[in-house]
């Protein structure tokens, strides 16, 4: 018995003195391509959507007038831009459980200045895609469902 209680707690020592794993505080992974038009400056975060089948977080991003066209005023004339970034998930190193976005999945940016409604889809690599016009449609209504978060 005694040896099963002393080979016990070197176990118990031996793991105790790994040492622990380095986990970079940037996601650099997640990164968005740079031929994707995505300025900071003129989108704002609408939303964030989790697909848990799909494993995989996307971000809702407008500019002024999109925003007040999805909060339900319809006032504004000036082109209306939404942009939604999907980004697979991946365990978060740091928080037990967490998911945080991990490889850049996909984009599209949908472009209306009320009469023309122009929608291009990006890829992993940030390469402009064709899509058909029903994925255009689906896509185009996912992104009009989505509820702005409250925002002041």
């Amino acid at each position: 018995m005694k040896k099963y209680v002393l080979l016990l707690g070197l176990v118990m020592i031996a793991m105790a003195c790994n040492s622990p794993v380095k986990i970079d505080p940037v996601n650099k992974q997640a990164a968005v391509p740079a031929n994707i038009p995505f300025d900071r400056q003129q989108f704002k975060v609408i939303n964030t959507i989790v697909d848990q089948r799909k494993h995989s977080i996307g971000v809702l991003f407008g500019n002024e007038a999109a925003v007040c066209l999805l909060k339900g005023d319809s006032s504004a004339t000036e082109h209306k831009k939404l942009l939604l970034l999907t980004w697979e998930q991946k365990p978060d190193e740091a928080w037990f459980g967490a998911d945080i976005p991990g490889a850049f999945k996909s984009g599209v940016l949908l472009d209306t200045d009320g009469a023309n409604i122009k929608c291009v889809a990006y890829g992993k690599d940030g390469a402009v895609q064709t899509i058909s016009d029903a994925e255009q449609q689906a896509v185009m209504q996912e992104m009009m469902a989505v509820r702005p978060a409250i925002m002041p």
